[in-house]
């Protein structure tokens, strides 16, 4: 048996004008006592019960403390070991390294290879730099062209195995 498909046109679709509304309409709203509003988007209980509009948890906001790095004893270690060079600097030392401006290494012997540009890095040649691969985890993304030691230009190690960064402290410091 064989079925053949109908030749039906779909149903054209329904176009509504948008009603605009007119000023006894709008006073009427205005004198209701309950809150209406003109958009269909609310307010849902269901999907966050803990935060009511008029709840007080909503309006508290919660301290947050965070470490002051002159407390530090030793600022280029923390606990968990020591900190990363910058990919600008070279350094370990504590500082902002996603807005480092250095223009010389951290011992002032070299000038910097690379620049920070809103947050984004780049060599001082305006060539976009891989920021994942100068971190000690590498990168395994297949852009080649973006993998150069932030620290030198050399294509062979990131800024974390740069002969020109700052050597970490070694773990025994008693």
């Amino acid at each position: 048996m064989c079925f053949q498909q109908a030749n039906i046109a779909p149903p054209a679709p329904v176009h509504h004008a948008p009603q605009q509304p007119n000023a006894a309409s709008l006073s009427s709203l205005s004198a209701t006592p309950q809150h209406t509003t003109l958009h269909s988007r609310s307010f849902s209980a269901n999907k966050h019960p803990a935060l009511l509009p008029n709840s007080p948890a909503k309006t508290l906001k919660k301290q947050r403390t965070f470490p002051s790095s002159r407390s530090a004893p030793n600022q280029s270690q923390t606990k968990a070991g020591p900190l990363p060079c910058c990919a600008v600097c070279l350094g370990r030392h504590d500082h902002c390294t996603i807005d480092c401006e250095a223009t010389r290494t951290w011992d002032d012997i070299f000038n910097t290879f690379s620049k920070r540009i809103h947050k984004a890095l780049f060599s001082k040649a305006n060539v976009c730099l891989c920021t994942k691969w100068q971190c000690s985890e590498g990168c395994s993304e297949h852009h080649a062209l973006c993998h150069i030691c932030s620290g030198c230009g050399a294509l062979t190690h990131s800024a974390q195995s740069c002969p020109r960064a700052q050597k970490a402290p070694s773990a025994n410091t008693l």
